[in-house]
């Protein structure tokens, strides 16, 4: 196994796994709005960035 380059990752990686094995129905759910909100923080934290060293200039 690759090790992530964000700590958190396995964490969630594992709570997402544990949650499938207790409740698949719901586990899927769950798991679908951990991925959405992970990449809806990397997407604005990317545009964050972004604007702020557009305003820079």
């Amino acid at each position: 196994m690759e090790t992530p380059e964000r700590p958190g990752v396995s964490f969630w990686v594992g709570a997402t796994v544990s949650f499938l094995f207790h409740s698949t129905g719901f586990g899927i759910i769950k798991t679908t709005q951990l991925f959405t909100i992970q990449w809806y923080i990397d997407v604005n934290i990317e545009g964050y960035s972004s604007r702020r060293s557009v305003k820079r200039r």
